[in-house]
């Protein structure tokens, strides 16, 4: 029912990346219906010709994504079972935000994690975007939401990605302004001295 891909980027170090695939294994040993994941390598600077590449792997209805430098909790996919019987179209949970100080739940965010119908996919021209494919299909749709906080997003504030997107500014802008929905970027669009204090503001408020 669910192809999920994971872009395996060359700076990812391997065991993060191992940690990333027993999280995902866990997952679907526990989902209650068939899950297929593939690892391919991503593609430097281009987010969406490599999304693309994941999202065309398999043949189930449904597909979805994990970052390399990510993992789930292991009841994620099971929590998403009666949405994708029921054949909708999109649907996300919440996350936790995880950095060096600390992590930071995230119930109401919906970047991560999403699965959509793959037909859905196919045809929205979310492959030229280089840096933000993700918001621009879930900007495309509304969501069922799962307020469970069932994907861990490790937030590094000196990412390949994040390097790409200082490097490209205009192009980043013009990518947003394509996106229907800004506030679901709010966090890719932070810079690396605005995220970390906003994370240290929450934790230390705990």
């Amino acid at each position: 029912m669910l192809d999920v891909h994971v872009l395996v980027m060359a700076y990812t170090p391997a065991e993060i990346v191992a940690q990333c695939r027993a999280s995902i294994e866990a997952s679907a040993a526990q989902a209650g219906y068939p899950v297929a994941v593939h690892f391919l390598p991503g593609v430097v600077g281009h987010l969406g010709r490599a999304r693309a590449n994941g999202y065309a792997m398999g043949s189930y209805p449904y597909v979805t994504h994990v970052d390399d430098d990510d993992w789930l909790e292991p009841e994620a996919f099971a929590a998403l079972a009666d949405f994708l019987a029921n054949g909708v179209e999109a649907v996300t949970t919440g996350e936790n935000h995880v950095h060096a100080a600390g992590t930071v739940p995230a119930p109401e965010s919906r970047h991560h994690l999403a699965v959509f119908r793959r037909e859905f996919v196919q045809g929205l021209g979310y492959a030229s975007f280089r840096f933000y494919p993700d918001q621009y299909l879930l900007s495309m749709c509304e969501p069922f939401h799962v307020p469970a906080c069932l994907y861990n997003h490790r937030i590094d504030t000196n990412s390949g990605s994040r390097r790409q997107r200082r490097a490209n500014a205009g192009a980043a802008r013009r990518e947003l302004a394509a996106i229907r929905r800004p506030d679901l970027a709010v966090l890719e669009t932070a810079s690396p001295a605005e995220l970390a204090a906003a994370i240290d503001r929450e934790v230390r408020s705990r």
